[in-house]
């Protein structure tokens, strides 16, 4: 079966109206009659179609993909989860204002009772992201703020990946193990003798980025030259590092791997290593838009504006902007010329990021309406956009644990960049940093946790300001580490304060002042008043047992016990307070914490246990939950900003 045919079903899967031939037709870049053979292809060999048409366009008979050799029942949505996601992609992915409540049980093959129940545990699981699902006339609506369904979109997204495409062990799979192992060896030394510091993804991306190319060159297919001619260097771009490591990779592609590297194919070598750093230094855009020419960047951004209004994710980001646009630049040029390029990971990246591969072709669909693309486009090309914005969310991850900040230093004699690489090496992935040589040069509209400069007079609302010297001194270091401790502080607290009401409830607390009590009693009386209120199931409790006997989850006056698996109904913490002590262990222990964790929403829960862990390890917050009695006092307690701020910093 081939892409474009793959691509159809993939497009009449998605809708369960029929869709006329000339919207499909202009969706895969092909004509009329093309679609007409292509759901003869599909349909030849089967006692029934699955592919029907009518006057109003050409849909899927289910019930025939379901029995179909093609196709398997365990594609379709099968737990709780996997319908949740079905749903909100409805919502979000094709900006459907309701949905009826009937047709959904059809295509989901479910009951109505139990797609009822699902939507229940729906705004139970969502109820931290302030998402709220309600039925109104056998409707199905979604409530809630853009910058929360912004969130949701990230979650599933995040929940959705399964395969790690960028990481630098995996492309031995895909692309020959030799130069995988010779370029990555090469792009260790180059960054080591140059003091160039790569984190951990950026590497990966660069070296994903390297192994394509040199497939590329290898296949005969370099970049080709427009007609303005390429960019010429000018004095300062010789100096600058990006510009330096390029010309070394270059020199070893050639020597080593007998590849020959155009000069057009180094220039973007050194745009991708200066996208690829961990800090964006000042100018990349600029100088981007010198080579690609500014209005094509500025078309480039009002396309990502679309699909960003459209998919409520974020891809104007400058760091990807800068690897993104070449890309699309150099996939125009080879559709002009109707020039093939093969991408390994296309069959694995198509199964494994379906919402992805919509907004793919959300892209190509936008490009060609703007009349950037001349001929149909090959699922190579498609896959290969999968993988840029499978990347980028990779960074946004990344980066969204990271703190943001802002380095304002005036480059004279490279100074800023050997900031950027002293910084770097200190402090890693904590930060991520956009370098400007003045204020006003600054991203607009955008906000920073942290502002290192050496000008006194800048001024920063919400967020740390870190004054330092030109020369960035061993003490200037421990004043910024100083404050990015701060910043993980307040993130901290802010986090606990928004969605304490989603993990703590008064009807799960419990104080027991008087007669001491046994671990195992408490952990039944917990477990009793969370399978009561809906909580977890009956079986929670024999897998807390479980996990307890295998190991104590006691700490010096403190236990956070918890059940062996992750199957919970929704996250939530149910707190037990002693003031005669429990004996847990070793450990006599005052404040329990019984901890029932939902798999929907384990990676947020993951950062209240962090701030938790801080909490009672490294404050005085115990000492006055002893002698607490009441929810709002353990409310206050929990809540009262002295004690995170109180950590030595």
């Amino acid at each position: 079966m081939s892409d474009n045919v793959q691509r159809l079903l993939q497009r009449l899967r998605q809708n369960t109206r029929p869709m006329p031939g000339r919207q499909l037709a202009k969706l895969l870049g092909v004509s009329g009659r093309t679609i007409i053979t292509y759901v003869k292809e599909i349909n030849d060999g089967r006692e029934k179609p699955l592919v029907r048409s009518s006057k109003d366009g050409y849909w899927l008979d289910r019930e025939q993909l379901l029995c179909g050799p093609d196709t398997k029942k365990e594609e379709f949505p099968q737990t709780y989860k996997e319908r949740s996601f079905y749903i909100i992609h409805r919502f979000l992915l094709e900006n459907a204002l309701s949905l009826n409540m009937y047709d959904l049980c059809e295509e989901l093959y479910i009951s109505y009772s139990l797609l009822k129940n699902d939507i229940q545990k729906m705004n139970v699981s969502y109820a931290y992201l302030h998402i709220r699902f309600y039925c109104r006339n056998n409707r199905l609506y979604m409530d809630g703020k853009e910058k929360d369904k912004r969130r949701l979109m990230s979650h599933v997204l995040q929940e959705r990946r399964q395969s790690d495409f960028m990481g630098v062990g995996v492309l031995g799979q895909y692309f020959p193990k030799e130069d995988v192992d010779g370029l990555l060896r090469m792009l260790e030394a180059v960054c080591r003798e140059n003091g160039f510091f790569l984190n951990d993804f950026a590497r990966s991306n660069l070296m994903l980025h390297l192994c394509i190319m040199v497939s590329r060159l290898r296949s005969g297919d370099p970049l080709a030259k427009e007609e303005s001619g390429a960019m010429s260097l000018t004095d300062s771009m010789k100096k600058d590092p990006a510009y330096q490591l390029a010309l070394r990779m270059r020199s070893y592609i050639e020597n080593r791997l007998k590849v020959n590297v155009s000069y057009e194919d180094y220039l973007q070598l050194a745009f991708l290593i200066k996208s690829n750093s961990a800090f964006l230094a000042a100018g990349t855009m600029e100088a981007l838009a010198d080579y690609l020419d500014a209005g094509f960047l500025l078309q480039i951004r009002r396309i990502m504006h679309q699909v960003e209004k459209r998919y409520l994710i974020a891809l104007d980001q400058e760091p990807f902007l800068a690897t993104f646009t070449l890309h699309l630049k150099n996939m125009i040029l080879r559709n002009r010329g109707q020039n093939q390029i093969c991408n390994p990971l296309k069959d694995d990246l198509r199964q494994e990021s379906p919402i992805l591969y919509d907004i793919a072709l959300a892209i190509i669909e936008e490009m060609r309406n703007q009349g950037l693309l001349s001929h149909p486009v090959s699922e190579d090309e498609v896959s290969f956009i999968v993988l840029h914005l499978y990347g980028e969310l990779q960074r946004q991850y990344r980066t969204e644990e990271a703190v943001n900040g802002l380095l304002i230093l005036p480059n004279y004699l490279q100074l800023a960049d050997q900031a950027v690489q002293k910084i770097a090496s200190r402090f890693g992935e904590e930060l991520v940093l956009t370098t400007v040589s003045a204020m006003e040069n600054a991203p607009k509209g955008q906000e920073y946790d942290l502002v290192i400069t050496t000008q006194q007079s800048v001024c920063v609302r919400g967020g740390e300001k870190v004054c330092i010297s030109s020369l960035l001194s061993r003490q200037d270091l421990q004043h910024i580490a100083n404050a990015l401790e701060r910043v993980w502080r307040r993130r901290q607290l802010n986090y606990l304060t928004e969605n304490f009401p989603y993990y703590f409830e008064e009807r799960n607390f419990v104080t027991a002042l008087g007669d001491r009590q046994t671990k195992e009693s408490v952990i039944k009386e917990l477990s009793g008043r969370l399978e009561k209120n809906g909580c977890v199931d009956c079986s929670f409790l024999e897998s807390v047992l479980a996990r307890e006997t295998a190991i104590s989850t006691g700490y010096p006056g403190f236990a956070i016990p918890h059940a062996v698996d992750s199957q919970a109904r929704q996250n939530t913490i149910a707190v037990y307070i002693s003031l005669e002590g429990i004996l847990w262990g070793k450990y006599m222990v005052h404040a329990v914490f019984l901890m029932a964790i939902s798999p929907d929403t384990l990676i947020d829960f993951q950062t209240l246990y962090q701030t938790l862990s801080v909490l009672l390890l490294e404050t005085d917050v115990l000492q006055a939950l002893r002698s607490c009695k009441t929810f709002a006092q353990f409310r206050g307690i929990m809540l009262d900003p002295q004690y995170l701020t109180s950590i030595s910093t």
